[in-house]
């Protein structure tokens, strides 16, 4: 099934989406490894040794320092839900050592909202969970045509 691509780009889209199990009319070249196609930790390490097999591309620049920069540790906190659960846990235990908890109840709620709203990405847990630079399928049809990595990196901090 062709969408109008040029052949390469097929090629990457087809093995993408084989190596992840989704139909290729899920996905685009827009369509981000991580963030919508799921891709984390040793699967993102077997997608890419095999990536660099199937279309001989060199992959030395992105296993090295720039690895962290598109995938983040194994593992991260699950998000709004258990990031939540802590922050009252944490909460909890601080108010009833200090003495009552029924007096703390509005600073719960408070974080409780707070760290619903903004999950992983609020201040201070964004320490922990760095923010990481997408790779979209363009990327890899990019690196499939150059026969080497070619995003650059381009992250706060970095």
């Amino acid at each position: 099934m062709s969408f109008g691509y040029d052949p390469l780009a097929e090629r990457v889209l087809a093995f993408t989406a084989q190596q992840r199990g989704v139909a290729v009319e899920k996905i685009d070249l827009l369509s981000r490894l991580v963030e919508d196609l799921g891709l984390h930790g040793d699967d993102a390490i077997e997608f890419f040794d095999a990536f660099s097999r199937e279309f001989d591309v060199n992959l030395d620049a992105l296993h090295g320092k720039r690895w962290k920069h598109h995938f983040g540790p194994e593992a991260q906190p699950a998000g709004p839900p258990l990031v939540a659960i802590f922050v009252l846990l944490t909460l909890f235990v601080t108010a009833s050592i200090i003495g009552g908890y029924l007096g703390w109840t509005w600073l719960w709620f408070l974080a409780f909202v707070a760290t619903w709203l903004f999950g992983s990405k609020a201040w201070p847990l964004r320490l922990l969970v760095p923010d990481t630079v997408p790779i979209t399928v363009q990327d890899l049809v990019d690196a499939a045509a150059a026969g080497r990595w070619v995003k650059p990196v381009h992250s706060r901090g970095s």
